[in-house]
């Protein structure tokens, strides 16, 4: 080993500013082992800030698990091949950030790199249908319209591509074998947005796995030196036949004439591991062993072995032995160095009062030897935070972008970046919201967004399905027929009715129609055309819906002319509570929250739907909203439809209210009946104010000392008489409905105004999109 160091007492959050440092100080390109995608781009972002004109590489293991029969995403198998092309071209010093996954998976080798790409610009003369082989080659895949990276299109002489590395895709318009112009334009729209001029751009491939010609016969020949029954691999019969299977790279080593590894084209970097390095690398290598034995056992033979595809625990230590090494740790000895990073508590605390005094004493005493950064998570709270410092202690500060702006004369600065504690480095000192205030501050800013939102239903009409003919009643769809009718020709429905009856309905008649129900075995029995009793099992279902509507219309009437309870908003108090919440909010979930806000605000009691899908964030809408109406003295009850999601919603509301003083209970049919009963009491005297639990919350033992919030979870799964019946209880109450999938009656009502609706439309920073697979029963 060249060189090793240990840096002790190094905190999770501030390895950028070390690793800024030694960039600046060392004439060598760092690579850095992070934990997980999460850190790697955490560090990122800090590192742009500290070192904006640094070149930054990432490098990313693949999303999938090991000997799984699903491939990986495209876009990390692209970002992955750039990176590699960058470290092999580009030897001038930078940054890379990789995780310990990533370094250990054998890879493509620099021939494959320098050879697989392709180069475009402006007036370039190039065959047009070569081009388009090349990117087929490439791996890249024809749509007729690009959505997503990795996806080309083809419009008479334009080429559409999504390149990986670009924020939007490209239009290259050729005329004849000459490329004309290239302009960015928007995936969504599809309309221009730049022309790019004098830029050289490099179109990599989009998987380490290209089949052709040459790879598939390399492919055959190494999969049948190592399996001899090579003849019943579904994996070798499909690659035979120029097809990826799922999970087909996972057999990448055959199509290669060698795997090199990632330490190969990082041979000249100084190497930093983070503290936890030596157990993510062993339980990783476990993780792989135990997935390949667990094949094995399933009498799955045509796996490769584990070293042919990743490093061992001694093979990843041989290769950091030939570089200088340092070595993060959470603490100090006799053999580690210290840094020169020194964490600073809290100037104010959550439960109290926020003392501008002491931080007046800390900021006069600090600021004439040293320069005081304050770090916000976003736009909206950094002019928060600079009113507030403005208006409390008369100091302006100046607003900068990165490190760079930061002046000799000037001691006090703000700027938008995300820390997880207050340190002192050097002679500067880094404060964020949390360190002065002792919380964060909600994010406020908000971009504004043309969205538009389409509903569609669609009736897909099998064969043998019972349909409900609105005037005739149930039958059965055959098929589609072409009638003849006065000397032309009509698409008709063959509906079939009891004894065998036929009706003939056009289809420009649809609307008389809707589905019933699949039956399969027959076990429906249908109606008889000109019978009477359709029409009596009709007027006694109009019967019944007249009574469940007047019941309806008077809850309704009677919510509209009570007044709601007062839900007092108090900006301080709500910010400290908002700042328990660890992620950045979406644009989306903001907008719910201010219209949950708003209705607080109104004299009648509101009735909101939520719309978003699963782990959207609606669940931290209606956190808020408890918070607010428990901190009003308001009782919140939260109906779930089962018990497992009553237990996840009762642990987190008492991670989250237990520090503010709120009492949360539960009830379902898992709690004891001696503490159901201590909880009714409780309920009644008022002492809980947050009640969660199932079907179990509408028992006629319950009765509340003041209901101000209903909240229905899943509503879509609960009755119209069950959602009633809380307001009925609680007329004066604010209701608020939570679905990823509204039944069509709440829909509708929401549509139409008669409820009001909340959008939740945009994942979370890091929610992994949905990727679905067709593939054999694994």
């Amino acid at each position: 080993m060249r060189h090793k160091v240990t840096l002790g007492s190094v905190h999770k959050g501030s390895e950028a500013f070390i690793i800024a440092e030694h960039f600046a100080n060392k004439e060598k390109s760092i690579l850095y082992i992070a934990r997980d995608d999460r850190e790697i781009y955490a560090l990122q972002s800090k590192l742009f800030w500290l070192l904006p004109k640094a070149d930054i590489l990432i490098f990313r293991s693949w999303d999938q698990i090991p000997y799984d029969n699903v491939s990986p995403s495209r876009e990390i198998q692209s970002e992955r091949i750039k990176t590699l092309y960058q470290l092999s071209v580009n030897k001038q010093k930078k940054i890379i950030l990789s995780s310990v996954n990533a370094i250990i998976q054998r890879t493509v080798d620099q021939s494959f790199i320098k050879k697989n790409y392709v180069t475009i610009f402006v007036n370039q003369k190039l065959n047009f249908n070569h081009f388009i082989q090349q990117l087929i080659s490439l791996g890249y895949q024809r749509t007729s319209v690009v959505r997503e990276k990795t996806d080309f299109a083809i419009r008479g002489s334009i080429v559409d591509i999504f390149i990986v590395d670009r924020k939007n895709p490209l239009r290259i318009d050729f005329f004849d074998n000459n490329i004309e112009s290239i302009y960015e334009f928007d995936r969504l729209t599809q309309k221009r947005l730049l022309k790019i001029e004098n830029e050289k751009i490099y179109i990599h491939p989009s998987s380490e796995l290209l089949i052709n010609d040459e790879t598939i016969t390399l492919f055959r020949k190494n999969f049948r030196e190592i399996f001899s029954n090579y003849r019943l691999s579904q994996v070798y019969n499909s690659f035979s036949e120029s097809i990826l299977p799922p999970g087909g790279e996972q057999f990448l080593p055959f199509f290669l004439e060698k795997m090199e590894t990632f330490f190969n084209f990082v041979n000249d970097c100084r190497v930093i591991v983070n503290s936890q390095f030596n157990d993510l690398l062993e339980n990783r290598i476990e993780n792989i062993n135990d997935f390949f034995k667990a094949r094995k056992q399933l009498n799955d033979n045509f796996y490769l072995k584990p070293d042919q595809l990743y490093l061992s625990s001694n093979e990843t230590n041989h290769y950091l032995s030939k570089s200088d090494l340092i070595k993060f740790s959470e603490f100090t000895d006799e053999k580690s160095k210290k840094t020169n990073i020194k964490k600073i508590p809290n100037l104010s605390s959550i439960r109290k009062e926020i003392d501008f005094d002491f931080i007046d004493k800390f900021f006069n005493i600090h600021s004439k030897l040293k320069t005081i950064i304050i770090c916000c998570r976003s736009l909206g709270s950094l002019e928060r935070v600079h009113n507030i410092i403005y208006e409390n202690l008369n100091i302006s500060l100046n607003h900068i972008k990165n490190f760079q702006e930061i002046k000799e004369n000037i001691n006090f600065y703000i700027t938008t970046l995300e820390i997880d504690d207050a340190f002192e480095l050097g002679k500067l000192i880094f404060l964020n919201e949390k360190s002065l205030f002792g919380y964060n501050f909600a994010t406020k800013e908000k971009s504004i967004k043309n969205k538009n939102i389409f509903f569609e239903e669609i009736n897909k009409l099998t064969k043998e399905s019972v349909l409900v003919h609105s005037e005739y009643g149930l039958c059965r769809f055959l098929d589609i027929k072409k009638i003849g009718i006065n000397s032309s020709f009509h698409d008709c429905v063959e509906l079939e009715f009891a004894d065998n009856q036929k009706l003939f309905l056009p289809v420009e008649n649809l609307n008389y129609i809707t589905k019933y129900s699949n039956d399969e075995d027959h076990s429906v029995l249908l109606d008889k055309l000109g019978h009477s009793h359709w029409q009596k099992r009709k007027a006694e279902a109009k019967n019944k819906i007249k009574d469940a509507a007047k019941k309806l219309i008077a809850i309704a009437a009677k919510r509209f002319q009570s007044q709601s309870y007062s839900i007092q908003f108090e900006a301080a108090d709500y910010d400290k509570f908002v700042s328990t919440f660890p992620f950045i909010e979406t644009d989306d979930q903001l907008s719910a929250i201010e219209d949950v806000i708003n209705d607080f605000k109104k004299d009648i009691p509101a009735d909101r739907l939520i719309v978003g899908d699963v782990a959207f964030g609606k669940t931290e809408v209606i956190i808020r909203a408890i918070y607010l109406a428990a901190r009003s003295n308001l009782q919140s009850i939260v109906l779930v439809p089962t018990t497992l999601l009553s237990r996840q919603h009762f642990e987190n509301f008492t991670k989250r209210f237990m520090p503010f003083g709120i009492k949360v209970s539960q009830i379902s049919r898992f709690v004891p009946d001696k503490e159901k009963f201590e909880i009714y009491d409780s309920i009644k005297n008022g002492s809980t104010q947050v009640i969660v639990g199932t079907h179990a919350l509408l028992s006629d033992k319950i009765f509340f000392k003041k209901l101000g919030l209903i909240i229905y979870d899943e509503e879509q799964k609960f009755g119209t008489q069950q959602k009633e019946k809380l307001k009925e209880i609680a007329p004066r109450a604010h209701v608020i409905s939570l679905s990823a999938t509204p039944i069509p009656r709440t829909l509708s009502m929401s549509l139409s105004g008669i409820r009001d609706l909340s959008l939740i439309l945009t994942a979370p920073y890091e929610r992994l999109s949905v990727r679905t697979f067709i593939s054999p029963f694994d």
